[in-house]
């Protein structure tokens, strides 16, 4: 009997423990650029650095990039460019270019809501002039970390001015499904190495 319950004991911790990873083994996704040209998908990740040094001129974060003929095909090949395992839970934005507005919003939002490790809590913007790529390589020492940025932005042109559309992703595929609500998105573009709110998008029909 004592040799049950220590064999049962033994598969709870074994179990509980088997889908544990450490923090360190994972690579922190904050922003999401995707873009469509050429009938391939071109994703962008902007990663914070968590190999940064006492250095001062080290970036606090970094890009990566890949493709695919589809979307889910786009997002393993950039996983699989990478080091460490991607973690979304911390992912702040997520910038389409307007080829992917126009043509591709579809399969993207069925990727998401099927994909069980991305939270729809995310901003949705459209990239303005320049692509989704442009934008989250655009960190420098007044905005190291792109993504936080542009929430930043969002969050003062909301309540300053009121030209932010802060809505999440989720809260946005809501108002689509309804189809009782105008379907507003911010742009962003780039001035002078400077991310900036642009006009905003309307959806028609």
């Amino acid at each position: 009997m004592k040799k049950i319950i220590i064999l049962f004991l033994t598969l709870i911790i074994i179990t509980g423990c088997y889908d544990n990873v450490e923090l360190d083994d994972l690579s922190l996704v904050t922003g999401i650029g995707i873009d469509y040209k050429d009938n391939n998908y071109f994703l962008t990740y902007e990663i914070l650095n968590d190999n940064k040094s006492d250095n001062s001129s080290d970036l606090l974060s970094y890009t990566i990039h890949g493709s695919g003929k589809t979307i889910s095909e786009a997002f393993v090949n950039t996983n699989y460019s990478m080091s460490k395992k991607p973690y979304f839970a911390h992912l702040k934005v997520m910038i389409f270019s307007e080829n992917v507005i126009k043509d591709k919003l579809k399969e993207i939002i069925e990727y998401i809501f099927r994909n069980v490790n991305i939270r729809e809590e995310f901003i949705t913007l459209i990239s303005k002039d320049v692509t989704p790529k442009e934008i989250l390589e655009s960190s420098s020492k007044y905005h190291p970390v792109v993504s936080n940025y542009i929430v930043n932005l969002l969050d003062y042109g909301k309540f300053n001015n009121g030209i932010a559309i802060n809505e999440t992703f989720k809260e946005l595929v809501k108002k689509l499904a309804s189809e009782k609500h105008d379907i507003l998105i911010n742009s962003i573009g780039l001035k002078d190495e400077n991310v900036y709110l642009a006009n905003s998008y309307i959806f028609s029909k």
